[in-house]
C-alpha cells in the first residue's frame, strides 16, 4: 500500500514536472535600464545664454519637473495655441495611431475570453395532438401533450501549457507599443508645429527688417540725390 502511494506521488510530481516543461516560452522580465549617467557627449549646462531682446532671460533645466501634455501653452500665444488645436482636430496620422490602440484595446478585451467559462443555455416548447387513428384505431380518442425542453451547456479550456496567458501578455504588450506609438505622434506633430511656426514667425520678422533697411536706404539715396542738386555733393557721392 505503501508502495503504491509512493508511485502515485511520484508520478504526481513528474505530471507536474513534465507540464512545467511544457510552458509556452518563458515569464517575461523587463530589461535593465543602460547603466550611464548621461546620453549626450558632454552635461548639458544648468541654463542657457542670454540674449539682448524680449524673452531673451536665461532659462534653466529642470530635470524630472512635470510638463502638462499640452506643453505650448507655456508659451502663451494664443496664435500657437489655435494653431495646435486645428492641427490636432483632423490630422490624419495622429488618428490613426489613435485607431490603432483602440484596437489593440479590444483584441485584449476579447482574448479575456479564454480564461472564463463558455455557457450556452437553450429552451424549447413543443405542443402535438396524438389521435387514435394514428394506431390503427380511430375510436380512440385524440389527446394533447406538451413537451418542454431546457438545456445548458457549460465548457471550459484548460490553459495547461500557458499559451492563452502569453498571448495575453503579448496583447497587453501590444497595447504598450501603441500607447508609446500615439506619444511618440502627438510630440513629433506638436514639436514639429510649434518648430515651423517658430521659424515662420523669425522668417516673418527678417522680412520686416529687411524692408525696413531699404526704406531707410531709399530715404537716404533721397536725401543725397537733393545734396547733389543743391551742389552740396558730387556725382560720385550720388553713385556711391
Amino acid at each position: 500500500m505503501k508502495a503504491f502511494i509512493s508511485l502515485r506521488g511520484w508520478m504526481a510530481v513528474a505530471a507536474a514536472a513534465f507540464l512545467s516543461g511544457c510552458a509556452v516560452g518563458p515569464d517575461y522580465r523587463a530589461p535593465d535600464a543602460p547603466a550611464v549617467d548621461l546620453y549626450t557627449e558632454k552635461p548639458q549646462p544648468e541654463q542657457t545664454e542670454t540674449a539682448g531682446v524680449r524673452g531673451g532671460e536665461a532659462q534653466r533645466f529642470e530635470v524630472g519637473a512635470k510638463i502638462s501634455a499640452e506643453w505650448w501653452t507655456l508659451f502663451g500665444s494664443s496664435e500657437l495655441d489655435e494653431l495646435m488645436r486645428a492641427a490636432l482636430a483632423g490630422h490624419p496620422t495622429l488618428a490613426a495611431a489613435q485607431a490603432a490602440l483602440r484596437q489593440a484595446e479590444e483584441n485584449l478585451n476579447a482574448q479575456y475570453a479564454v480564461l472564463y467559462p463558455s455557457v450556452d443555455a437553450g429552451l424549447s416548447a413543443k405542443r402535438q395532438r396524438i389521435s387514435g387513428a394514428s394506431f390503427g384505431d380511430p375510436a380512440i380518442p385524440g389527446s394533447v401533450f406538451n413537451l418542454y425542453n431546457a438545456s445548458v451547456n457549460v465548457s471550459y479550456a484548460i490553459d495547461v501549457a500557458g499559451g492563452a496567458r502569453r498571448e495575453l501578455e503579448a496583447l497587453r504588450a501590444g497595447i504598450d507599443f501603441q500607447r508609446f506609438q500615439l506619444e511618440a505622434t502627438f510630440l513629433s506633430l506638436t514639436g514639429n508645429i510649434a518648430t515651423t511656426a517658430f521659424r515662420e514667425a523669425s522668417l516673418r520678422e527678417q522680412i520686416r527688417a529687411t524692408r525696413d533697411i531699404v526704406d531707410s536706404q531709399e530715404r537716404q539715396a533721397r536725401l543725397v540725390e537733393k545734396q547733389f542738386e543743391l551742389g552740396a555733393l558730387s556725382r560720385g557721392d550720388v553713385l556711391a
